[in-house]
């Protein structure tokens, strides 16, 4: 929606034309927002419930959508943004753990690979939303765009309660019985003894026990043993390479990298973007199903190289363009965003959620989730506050800091990341 909204006149005109530090700001604030509220998360997911902790974040939400859409200023606007992210980071640390606590086994890995994926339809909805507004003539142009924020949180918090609660977190707080409840519902058409019910019943039980008899329940217990702390960096750097791999490019300043290869029209730029974001969503629904095929490492080495191999290549046609103002440079750069975002999407873009939650027993589970959401946020604000800056001083040579840090990730990617899965980190290992 930013994207949009960057490309709207009237937005720009309303907000003086934010440039550089200043527009870094609008876009980072939602990212401060956060990372403020990824330290509740884990209490209110772990003492209140899954379901409860999702609305929280969606009460947060709303009041950011509210404050937005009524702005009249660049603090309240501002406010609102970073109300936006302290909710949504609620919702989010918590929505996969409900979701993967839920899924059948034999589903689970596919599943929490389409949640992440989802995040490309909220994209297709802002995009062409935006595009659709952008010829009010009127502050509505950016205003509708702004309210529309809200539709999915009405939607959610009005059918979040047909939801049943994660059977995980019924078994920690002494309720078996409703536990194994929706085991049988969901997993078995409500046949308590199914053979399946009763062995994922008696896993859970004897696992959060073992679990609750050893875990001394503090932040300690992340880095408590070997296997904890290799399960951390994990998931510090697979937040970190997430979000910092030149993706927050295209998704917050799409239009600067337009501008700098001579596309300056809006409606090109809108038309370029929306069509980036369904192929995007295409294109990461359809690797969603095969994360248990290929496996997680090689999904991971292959994303990774492929990112690295279509942003040199991107960064070589924008220094041509830069130099000899050649159009066919320019289509070169725009061919490779696509190439670029294919690559992406083989892992990061589904994986991310699913590997997180593999890795992590139950009884750190939502404490890891919010350390692997912190480093996402981390490398976003970077994105969002310092991607126009680098742009705007130094154009096309920006790039070339993102080809290094993509081979860094690789190498990184190659000896550490996605060795190992659930089944062989023994929680206390």
């Amino acid at each position: 929606m930013m994207n949009g909204l960057q490309m709207a006149q009237y937005w720009k005109d309303y907000f003086n034309n934010p440039s550089g530090g200043l527009l870094g700001l609008f876009n980072a604030i939602m990212g401060i927002g956060s990372i403020c509220g990824l330290p509740f998360a884990p209490g209110i997911s772990d003492r209140f419930g899954r379901r409860l902790a999702i609305c929280t974040g969606i009460f947060f939400m709303m009041v950011g959508v509210a404050l937005q859409t009524a702005s009249t200023s660049f603090s309240m606007f501002i406010a609102a943004r970073f109300f936006i992210g302290f909710g949504c980071s609620i919702a989010q640390a918590s929505a996969p753990l409900l979701l993967t606590e839920l899924c059948h086994p034999q589903h689970r890995g596919v599943v929490t690979a389409i949640y992440n994926t989802t995040w490309h339809v909220g994209a297709i909805i802002a995009t062409w939303t935006t595009y659709g507004t952008f010829k009010i003539g009127n502050d509505w142009s950016w205003r509708a765009p702004s309210l529309m924020q809200a539709l999915p949180s009405v939607i959610q918090i009005t059918a979040l309660w047909l939801v049943p609660e994660s059977p995980r977190w019924l078994m920690s707080k002494n309720k078996p019985e409703a536990a194994l409840k929706v085991l049988a519902t969901y997993h078995a058409n409500g046949d308590e003894q199914d053979p399946l019910v009763q062995f994922q019943y008696t896993e859970i039980k004897e696992t959060i026990a073992l679990e609750q008899s050893v875990a001394t329940r503090g932040w300690g217990e992340l880095i408590a043993t070997k296997g904890n702390r290799h399960r951390h960096f994990l998931l510090m750097t697979a937040g970190l390479f997430s979000q910092w791999s030149g993706n927050g490019l295209v998704s917050y300043y799409f239009n600067i990298i337009l501008n700098t290869i001579g596309i300056t029209s809006a409606d090109t730029q809108f038309k370029i973007n929306g069509a980036l974001s369904i192929y995007n969503w295409v294109v990461s629904l359809a690797m969603a199903f095969t994360v248990d095929k290929f496996g997680r490492r090689p999904l991971f080495l292959a994303s990774t190289a492929g990112m690295l191999i279509a942003f040199t290549i991107w960064t070589v046609c924008s220094a041509q363009f830069a130099i000899t103002g050649n159009p066919a440079a320019a289509k070169a750069v725009v061919a490779m965003i696509f190439v670029y975002s294919t690559t992406y999407n083989f892992a990061w873009s589904g994986l991310l959620v699913a590997y997180s939650v593999e890795i992590l027993p139950f009884y750190i589970r939502a404490k890891g989730l919010m350390l692997m959401n912190l480093f996402v946020q981390i490398a976003l604000v970077f994105n969002q506050y310092v991607n126009p800056i680098g742009l705007d001083n130094i154009g096309w040579k920006y790039y070339i800091f993102y080809c290094v840090w993509i081979a860094i990730e690789l190498v990184v990617v190659y000896f550490c990341k996605a060795h190992r899965s659930l089944h062989s980190f023994h929680p206390f290992t």
